[in-house]
């Protein structure tokens, strides 16, 4: 768990993420036919500040692959890098606001923020799920909701409770 929160580098365009990375292209391997096992499609992100690396490969384009490496970058990111100070990003505000419940499909742009202001938040609140709604501008279920519907999140969610000695969030059906 990196600490100095996500928040602004999710906030970056495309050009300004891919230029905090090292970006290597390669030959990937199995199934996919002559052209992906013959051409250098595969891309592989290294974001320098955090050590951070995702992979591109399912693709016979190289654009392609890069195009979904950086949605994975933005969602490891949001995943592992966390900020004690809680605030909501600009981007996220209106997602958050007391008069509509938070529904956002995992394919919106706007998702790994998400997840990156609900793990700030519980860090921010020392893992407590009543507190980090209350921050979130969220009931504690809803929170709750939105956390079990993401099993990365969910995972994350809960290392972040064992980092501060909490019992794990549970499933909800």
């Amino acid at each position: 768990m990196r600490e100095g929160g996500a928040a602004q580098v999710l906030a970056a365009d495309d050009g300004h993420l891919l230029q905090q990375c090292r970006v290597d292209t390669y030959i990937a391997s199995g199934p996919g036919g002559q052209h992906r096992n013959r051409t250098y499609s595969a891309v592989r992100l290294t974001h320098l500040p955090t050590g951070v690396t995702v992979t591109g490969e399912e693709r016979r384009s190289q654009h392609e692959n890069k195009s979904k490496a950086l949605g994975r970058l933005r969602m490891a990111l949001a995943l592992q890098l966390r900020s004690a100070h809680f605030t909501l990003h600009e981007s996220v505000l209106e997602i958050f606001s007391a008069a509509v419940p938070v529904r956002v499909n995992a394919r919106n742009p706007l998702y790994p923020q998400v997840c990156a202001a609900v793990l700030d938040a519980l860090f921010a609140s020392r893992g407590s799920l009543s507190t980090a709604a209350q921050l979130l501008n969220l009931s504690t279920g809803q929170l709750v909701k939105i956390v079990g519907r993401d099993g990365d999140l969910f995972t994350a969610a809960n290392r972040l409770r064992d980092h501060f000695g909490l019992k794990h969030i549970k499933k909800t059906s």
